[in-house]
This record gives structure tokens, sequence and C-alpha cells, in this order.
């Protein structure tokens, strides 16, 4: 007679679990990884894993195609970023200073034969809006556009590398300038002063809101931490996230140890031991109530106890005096010396590609940019003017003496 599966001991619900997952994808065993997880698995892991193996040997296997799409069930903007992602081409397997070319990369394409394929998925498809398409076509279509990139391919060992990014970089620019305030630094100084001002003078009004209304009889100023800014289920939804965290690196440790993992009710859980000497939920800590206190304490300052060595996130006013000192410093450079200069969005948008070039690949070429900068502005610029930039990026935006990027020279 068939046992009922509540009268089933965990062993024997275990092996029936691991003999389905056996029938219905016996390769498993052919990874070890996968081969050990289940094996150290809890129950829980087990029916996750049979769900997975059931998913694998029902679904029929597809020939691979040319493009790989997210799932549907992906939000909209998530999949936009991961499809840019999944049709990105490095270039790495080619030899140096070469491009993956359309051509090569899609059948369907019609077009010249030099164009890279990533600069030309940014002209027919708007995956990060239409300005940055608007640019990838401009960088595509006018006339020098050949050489252009010719040049970028000598200049860079990987040229892919800039052909994936180039286009958001000069939307990117161009969307900066459209944003900038058009102060002198003068003016920039003193709107950043009065902001610098305000913001100190609400973390004082904050203190003086909150310290007659703190329940706490330990009378210190300032104690809005930030999670009195958030409702009960944002609070709730941090806290299971806490645990769901601390239970992750729970297991992660027992696995490194070769032990069982623990499934989630029984972390979550004060236990059958406690259960049974005829204790409730409410009088003791569940596993994951004391992991999660470890992580408050790195989160929420005790002001009880100042002579701990870590306080925890900032409260808010301590945060709205540290936003105010940074309005202080950008004071001090204003993004503009010369906004009524004639030329003041060509300069703008240089600097912005000197920048770009500079701190992606520790190597720019005035020529490079100053073609660049003529298929955006008609009255172009000259090399000499873009090499007088590029100094003063160099000198505000240092290299590390030994660049992790060396090698994309």
């Amino acid at each position: 007679m068939k046992k009922n599966p509540t009268e089933m001991s965990d062993d024997e619900v275990r092996n029936i679990l691991l003999a389905k997952i056996a029938r219905a994808w016996p390769g498993y065993l052919d990874n070890p990884k996968i081969a050990r997880a289940v094996e150290l698995g809890s129950n829980a892991d087990l029916r996750k894993h049979l769900a997975m193996a059931e998913i694998l040997r029902d679904t029929p296997r597809a020939e691979p195609s040319e493009w790989v799409e997210p799932s549907p069930r992906i939000p909209a903007d998530e999949a936009a970023m991961m499809r840019r992602v999944l049709t990105t081409r490095t270039g790495n397997e080619l030899a140096p200073h070469r491009y993956v070319l359309a051509r090569d990369e899609c059948d369907w394409y019609v077009g010249p034969s030099w164009v890279p394929f990533n600069l030309w998925r940014e002209c027919e498809y708007s995956g990060y809006g239409h300005l940055v398409q608007e640019c990838a076509r401009k960088l595509l279509e006018t006339a020098g556009a050949e050489a252009l990139w010719g040049a970028i391919a000598k200049q860079y060992v990987r040229p892919d590398r800039v052909s994936t990014s180039l286009a958001v970089v000069c939307a990117d620019a161009l969307e900066s300038w459209r944003q900038m305030p058009r102060d002198t630094p003068s003016e920039y100084k003193v709107a950043r002063d009065e902001l610098a001002r305000r913001a100190d003078q609400l973390a004082l009004e904050l203190e003086r809101f909150f310290l007659p209304r703190d329940p706490d009889k330990h009378e210190w100023p300032g104690l809005l931490d930030f999670r009195q800014l958030m409702t009960e289920q944002e609070l709730d939804d941090f806290d299971r996230a806490i645990r769901f965290a601390t239970f992750q690196i729970n297991n992660r440790a027992r696995e490194a140890a070769d032990v069982r993992r623990r499934d989630w009710e029984e972390y979550n859980d004060i236990g059958s031991s406690a259960r049974k000497l005829g204790y409730q939920p409410h009088d003791l800590y569940t596993p994951a109530r004391i992991d999660a206190f470890n992580v408050y304490e790195l989160l929420i300052p005790d002001h009880t106890r100042p002579e701990l060595p870590y306080g925890g996130v900032p409260t808010l006013p301590q945060m709205l005096r540290r936003i105010a000192g940074k309005f202080r410093e950008d004071g001090q450079v204003p993004p503009l010396s010369r906004p009524n200069f004639a030329n003041a969005e060509r300069n703008f948008f240089t600097r912005f590609l000197c920048k770009y070039f500079w701190t992606s690949f520790g190597d720019v070429s005035p020529a490079v940019v100053r073609d660049i900068v003529s298929m955006f502005y008609s009255q172009g610029i000259r090399e000499n003017d873009v090499s007088q930039i590029l100094g003063g990026v160099k000198r505000d935006h240092p290299l590390p003496i030994h660049p992790e990027d060396s090698h994309l020279k």
C-alpha cells in the first residue's frame, strides 16, 4: 500500500525526489557542480531541481538563432538593456584593430561593407532611446564616417569597444548640455552656496522636529534614520530581503562545510525541538532573526552606545550636512567658464569626448575627436583646440600609475 506523503519521513521524500530527478534528467550527473548542488540540497531545493529537470525534459531542442531575445516575462526596461547586452559584439576573437562587421554578422544586412556591427545596431534599434539612435546615424551616415571608423580602428586594439559606446557618449554629452545651467562661475557659486545653506537649515529643522518626539529616553539630537521615511510595506519587504540574504549566505557556508542546506521554513522558524518544549514563535528568536540583527547593527546607528566602532548609516541630518558640503565643493568648480561664449556648447561636447577616451582607454587622438565634433557642429574644431581642451581633461582626471585598462591601448 502506497504511503501518504504526509506520513513519509524527510529521508523517504528525499529519495523519491532524487529518483524523479534522475529519471527526468540523467545528464545532470555529468555536471559536477550541479550534481553537488543536488547532493547537498534540502528537500525544498530538490523540488526546484525536479521542476527544472522536467522543464528541460519537456522542452524541444531549438537551433540557435541569430538574435537572443530576453524572456517576455522580463519588464520592458530591463529587457531593453538585456537585449543590448545580448547583441553587443566585443570583437575579442578577431585580430587586433578590427571590427565585427555588420555584413558578416547579419545575412540580411544591406549597406557599406566597412560598417561596424555595433554601430549599425544602434542605428536600426533604439534600445537606448531615440537620441542615441540619432547620434549613431550621424556617426554612420555623415561624410567622412568611413575614414573616422578606420582611424579609430588604427588607434585602438579593440575598436569594437568604441563602436559599442560612442553613440551613447555623444548622446549623453548633448543631453548634459541641455540640462546644464548657463550660469557664470560667480552665479554658479552663489546658487550652490544657497543650496548648501538650505541643506544645513533643513538638517537643523529635522533635529528640532524629531528631538521631542523621540520615544527613546536617551535624548540624542538628529536620530532621524532612513527607516522612518519608509512605509510599513517597505519595512516588511526590507526585513524579508535581509533575512533572505542571510539565508543564502548561511547556506553557502553550509555547502562549503559539506553540510546539508537548510530549508527556508527551517531557517525562519524556532525549530521542532523548541516547539516540543512548548515554546511559541514569539518566545524565541529564529536563526533568520538572529542573523538579521547583525545586519541591522551595520545599518542603524545605536545612539545609546556611541563607543561602538561602527555607527551604521548616517542619520538624515548628518547626510544633509554632508550634502551641503558637496554643494560648497561643487561651487568651486563651475561646469562652464564662459557660458555665453559662441562655441561654449561645442567645447563642452569636445571636453566630454576627450574625457571618455582618456578615462576609458588612457589614449586620445585629437584628430579623431576633431572629426567626431565636426559631424555634430557645423563650425567644426581645429586639432590644436582639441589638444588644449585635452590638456585640461588630463589635469582634472589623472590616471592611476598602473591603469587597469592599459592593455586596451
